[in-house]
């Protein structure tokens, strides 16, 4: 089960893991490669196959949408649009309602944005349920404004959504060829973005400039009119052609896949995603323990039920009771059921998504939007929905304690001095926060909370509930299934779970009820149900593998007041252990009684994120090029991955970032389940290294 040798493909652009179709990470080994890929350098981007999926448009989501470019209503038709580019850009999501939300936020642009909508009905020849796709296409245009709603909202379809809509076409085109007329692909015309009240987003290019290239549109006059002639001419078929001479290449090539990752990966058959679903929410509500139980019951009469999805249902591990009324799930709350756990397509949806559900306790209820409170220096795209959706925020980028009492006096100040301003609506903090692993006061925060009526909205990927009790003390928890959830690094999801004993909760659970959509896809579910059937057990080993490895790196942090040659040129590991431990502790959860020494299974720990800096840019660079790991974007996966975070994330503005302790040679590590052993010894040379390297450069300066 554990990776035992080195072996780790290290060829920049290819999919972390390798050959995976839907990685959520990719290959960048250098620290060269991050640079160039920050610079737009045509020899990284020419080499990118894939990446993170908010951040890099998958390129069957780039297919797609030249597709669907291909079928909408010609431009010329429609007189919302004003832009005199030739080219056009189409934003593919799940749902009308989503794509509505999309066109607001680029209607409130300054200056205005126009934005067309269409929706595409994908033929469906073998009576499945119908798959619709909304787009909303636009002119191309310098800021990038649809990508910049893709990536903070996390609200754009996925790479399998958009693979099933191929094959569907695909199926049509095969349809037609065999003497049949195929199933009408029906583009619907709807109304184009609106103009809506005043309210200013920033203008910063994304680091990604290619996106617009990549899914724009062949010139007006090459358009056609619909998916229907896309599917009769066979043009949806080149790949087939390319891969095995056959037109039906492409379909062989899907079922092989599927066959393959449901019968080898055991995971269940899509069709059986509305109980994959009930899994992951009694998982996360914390009602469902191990994976014993039997689901197999909820089908015993339903003959479509094959003998290997009955045994796969058996080992499920989820019933369809929830916890009794009453019952103290293991998530320390009373009364939480799976029905307080809502799911989304990614992490980031899910915290767009409870920014959302916060607004509306006060548009509801027809009262104004008070600023909210970012804590702690956050995910780069947290912020930014707090600054372009609403009135703004208050920003306490540090989240030491000092920040507590400056805002405790801000509160105190507004309530005394500005009595006529809406209050605060939220707080969003993580907890521990990324990169630098800063657990905020959570009881202080909690405290004040109740005083001045704010909601409290934490993210608990990085510590994740195996590890910290945090819902006690906040009104909303969110997270990124991505991550250690799932561990495979080859799905995406998230989650949202409301506190059903806070003060705000009958009208969180009202307004989300009235509102949810579940826009997570079907084979996204089941993917995710599969690879966390064993997410205790495997969060238990990376506990203990993070943390012996951070307690060597510790051993090996520069002291000045020693003598060393060669220096040691790693100057602080970023760790909960040692950073801000006791607001760590104070959520962290109990170790499970009748522990035995050496048990994997649900040990509470620090998590397995840490981060390092160095006495030198140089160092840094060095370092990281030396680690023989996996390198790339993301976290929470089942083998080590590291990135130089803030060059990633933070390239344009590396002062800002400094300035709240986000230095620019920073290396972010997640430990995964290897041999630790061996992850010693990666760790270990790389610090050799960088020490010997660092040494001889200054001798020879001297």
């Amino acid at each position: 089960m554990f990776a035992t040798s080195r072996g780790h493909p290290t060829t920049l652009g290819q999919p972390i893991p390798a050959l995976t179709d839907h990685a959520v990470s990719v290959s960048l080994p250098t620290w060269r490669d991050n640079v160039g890929y920050e610079e737009g350098e045509a020899r990284v981007v020419d080499a990118m196959q894939t990446g993170y999926p908010r951040f890099f448009v998958h390129k069957s989501i780039q297919r797609l949408a030249k597709l669907l470019l291909q079928a909408a209503p010609s431009r010329q038709d429609d007189s919302s649009s004003n832009s005199e580019s030739s080219e056009e850009i189409a934003w593919l999501f799940p749902s009308f309602r989503i794509a509505q939300d999309c066109q607001t936020f680029l209607a409130n642009r300054r200056p205005r944005l126009p934005s067309r909508y269409s929706a595409f009905r994908c033929p469906n020849a073998d009576n499945e349920q119908e798959l619709v796709i909304h787009a909303v296409i636009l002119a191309v245009e310098p800021t990038n404004a649809g990508k910049q709603y893709w990536q903070h909202s996390g609200n754009g379809i996925s790479s399998r959504r958009a693979e099933r809509a191929l094959a569907l076409i695909a199926g049509s085109a095969a349809y037609a060829t065999n003497g049949h007329a195929p199933p009408p692909a029906r583009p619907v015309r709807a109304a184009s973005g609106r103009g809506f009240a005043r309210n200013r987003h920033y203008a910063k290019k994304g680091s990604i400039s290619s996106s617009a290239d990549l899914l724009a549109s062949p010139k007006a006059d090459d358009m056609t009119s619909s998916i229907d002639s896309l599917a009769s001419n066979g043009s949806s078929s080149s790949r087939e052609a390319q891969l095995t001479g056959s037109k039906d290449g492409q379909q062989d090539e899907t079922d092989l896949t599927a066959y393959l990752e449901e019968r080898y990966g055991r995971n269940l058959s899509a069709q059986f995603a509305p109980l994959a679903k009930l899994a992951l929410r009694r998982r996360i509500a914390g009602c469902m323990r191990d994976d014993a139980t039997d689901l197999a019951s909820l089908h015993q009469s339903d003959a479509t039920v094959n003998e290997d999805d009955r045994h796969l249902l058996a080992s499920l591990g989820a019933t369809n009771e929830a916890c009794a009324p009453g019952q103290v799930s293991d998530r320390g709350v009373k009364g939480l059921t799976p029905d307080d756990v809502y799911l989304y397509p990614c992490g980031m949806a899910a915290i767009y998504n409870a920014f959302q559900l916060a607004c509306r306790t006060r548009t509801s209820r027809q009262l104004p939007l008070g600023k909210s409170i970012s804590f702690g220096f956050p995910y780069v795209d947290t912020l930014k929905i707090l600054e372009k959706w609403g009135p703004g925020c208050h920003f306490f980028g540090h989240g030491l304690e000092g920040c507590v009492d400056e805002l405790e006096q801000l509160l105190a100040t507004n309530r005394r001095d500005k009595p006529q301003e809406p209050g605060i609506l939220a707080l969003f903090c993580e907890f521990p926060s990324n990169p630098l692993l800063r657990s905020p006061n959570l009881v202080r925060l909690r405290r004040l909370a109740d005083e001045y009526g704010f909601m409290l909205v934490v993210d608990e990927t990085i510590g994740n509930f195996v590890n910290v009790e945090i819902l006690p003390l906040a009104d909303i928890v969110v997270s990124s299934m991505t991550k250690v959830f799932s561990g495979d690094s080859n799905v995406m999801g998230g989650c949202m779970t409301l506190n059903p004993l806070g003060k705000h909760y009958d009208l969180l659970k009202k307004l989300q009820e009235e509102s949810f959509e579940d826009n997570y896809f079907a084979e996204d579910a089941v993917f995710m149900e599969r690879n966390s059937r064993d997410f205790r057990r495997r969060i238990g080993r990376i506990n203990d593998n993070a943390e012996a490895l951070c307690d060597m790196l510790q051993t090996r942090v520069h002291d000045s007041s020693k003598q060393q040659l060669p220096p040691p040129v790693l100057k602080k590991v970023y760790y909960p252990k040692y950073i801000t431990p006791d607001n760590f502790l104070a959520c962290r959860r109990p170790i499970p009684s009748g522990h035995i020494n050496g048990d994997l299974a649900e040990r509470p720990g620090f998590g397995g994120l840490f981060s390092m800096t160095f006495t030198s840019m140089l160092a840094s660079q060095v370092f990281f090029d030396a680690l023989p790991c996996y390198k790339g974007p993301s976290l929470g996966t089942n083998f080590t991955l590291a990135s130089p975070y803030v060059m990633l994330a933070h390239y344009g503005e590396l002062d800002w970032a400094l300035s709240y302790g986000a230095d620019s040679g920073l290396v972010r590590v997640s430990v995964g389940l290897e041999d630790l052993d061996m992850l010693l010894e990666y760790f270990g040379e790389a610090l050799d290294r960088a020490e010997a390297q660092v040494y001889a450069k200054s001798n020879s300066n001297a």
